[in-house]
């Protein structure tokens, strides 16, 4: 039997780390949804603009445009680069973290949601049944943008999309129509909105620390 090499210890490190990451990611989501259906006193959150905001059901489109954003760009990092995964994951995890910190620590809500979306074309649809699924709950920050805004920063600062000006234009459309998505549906306020995309922001620096010990140790 031949000796385990540094090399073949470091991919499964890797490979280790990246489940480990992915396991997360999809717990803090989980967390999120039960957060939302334990009866809390919560803040309502809003401002004088969102009632001015206009509620445009087509939107829910751009909105859905998210998951393909976020699955497409960590499926690329899984495939092609995976300390790209790695670096970007804990990125996004730690947000994800202090995010449903904040849900147990200050519970909000808004309460500027049609209460009844009607038709029958798709997008009411979709709509009725968002609407049902995912309450009006745990708004600020809003997870919805601080991802979003996640996902470009990471293509931004990628191995895999270092040289492809398509997927950083791509990127920065997608980004700004779901942060305007999330307003024309009413699925969170001004505010919600602004904290993701600070958060994501302020957060920065983790890609850059975690990058430096991959790059010291071969692997964290």
């Amino acid at each position: 039997m031949k000796p385990e090499t540094e090399g073949s210890r470091n991919i499964k490190h890797e490979a280790l780390l990246v489940t480990l990451i992915a396991i997360a990611v999809f717990m803090c989501h989980i967390l999120y949804l039960l957060l939302g259906r334990i009866d809390l006193e919560r803040h309502d959150i809003r401002t004088g603009l969102d009632q001015a905001i206009p509620f445009v059901q087509e939107f829910v489109i751009p909105y859905l445009l998210w998951y393909v954003m976020i699955i497409a760009t960590f499926l690329c990092y899984l495939i092609h680069e995976s300390k790209d995964m790695i670096e970007i994951g804990i990125y996004d995890l730690i947000g994800l973290i202090i995010c449903c910190a904040v849900f147990v620590i200050y519970p909000t809500e808004i309460t500027f949601r049609p209460e009844y979306i009607a038709g029958s074309d798709f997008c009411s649809s979709v709509l009725r049944w968002m609407f049902n699924a995912d309450k009006p709950y745990n708004v600020l920050p809003s997870m919805h943008c601080y991802e979003a805004t996640a996902a470009f920063v990471g293509i931004m600062h990628s191995r895999y999309f270092s040289r492809k000006t398509w997927a950083k234009v791509t990127g920065a459309v997608l980004m700004v129509a779901i942060w305007m998505s999330t307003l024309f549906i009413k699925q969170h306020s001004v505010i919600d909105m602004a904290a993701g995309i600070a958060l994501a922001l302020i957060l920065i620096p983790v890609i850059g620390i975690v990058r430096k010990k991959i790059t010291e140790k071969g692997c964290i």
